[in-house]
């Protein structure tokens, strides 16, 4: 069975993944997840107790049935790490849009019912929480330091925001699954395998194209100075020649 205390290459790796870093908004029931605040106003979380829920959501979800596990991802940074999840655990996984009616229509042809749901974002995957208030479902959520916690039974702190941060807890948790159920052979020991990479590459591609645009920009600004300090340079030239044709005249009279 897996361990409480925490594997220095786990807690290397949550750190490496920023996922001790929370947002400047604390709420109240996240707080005490919270070892300190930088001068900048984030909030840090105790990387000890990530390992730890990381651990005890682990061993909630090894005691259950795997058909009766579903994990969401309404977040494209999440999507990825959901599916890798479920196929390891062999664990239902739902990403994008959650469907209306999935926990409490048995008309709708999506329904099911788990007995235990995992979300990515408590404010994004609201609506599946919500439904499960409603049957009575425990929840485990990978939370930030400004979520609420309502209808939440087991939260996970950690940067929610990140695609590399939730990887890291997806690859975490789905790791401690296997190794309470002894079930390892053939797990993908690669955290990057959870990254969702299309995402990564659309968010470079803007960076790449705002800085080209600033480039750009200042290369148009620097251009209008040349440009202004060229006529400045033309003025002066003007006036410097219109200054000796006077002097010549003045010349000329005093002879």
């Amino acid at each position: 069975m897996s361990n409480l205390s925490p594997k220095e290459e786990d807690i290397k790796n949550l750190i490496l993944a920023g996922c001790h870093l929370g947002g400047k908004k604390i709420t109240k029931q996240m707080r005490k997840y919270v070892y300190t605040i930088r001068k900048d106003g984030i909030a840090i979380f105790d990387v000890n107790k990530i390992y730890e829920k990381i651990q005890i959501a682990a061993r909630i979800i090894a005691s259950v049935d795997p058909d009766s596990v579903i994990s969401v991802s309404s977040r494209e940074a999440g999507q990825r790490a959901v599916y890798k999840f479920g196929h390891f655990t062999k664990t239902q996984a739902v990403v994008g849009r959650w469907s209306p009616g999935m926990l409490t229509n048995q008309t709708t042809k999506k329904y099911v019912e788990p007995r235990l749901l995992i979300v990515t974002d408590p404010r994004t995957d609201y609506n599946a929480i919500l439904e499960s208030s409603y049957v009575n479902l425990p929840v485990i959520a990978i939370c930030n330091s400004d979520n609420m916690l309502k209808y939440v039974d087991c939260a996970i702190p950690c940067n929610n925001r990140s695609s590399y941060s939730v990887a890291m807890i997806w690859y975490l948790l789905t790791k401690a699954v296997l190794e309470i159920k002894k079930e390892e052979e053939g797990f993908e020991r690669n955290p990057s395998a959870y990254v969702n990479m299309e995402l990564e590459s659309k968010k470079k591609g803007k960076k790449e194209e705002a800085e080209e645009e600033q480039g750009k920009e200042g290369e148009e600004e620097a251009g209008e100075e040349e440009a202004e300090g060229d006529n400045k340079d033309e003025e002066g030239a003007e006036d410097e020649g219109e200054g000796e044709d006077e002097a010549d005249d003045g010349d000329e009279k005093f002879v």
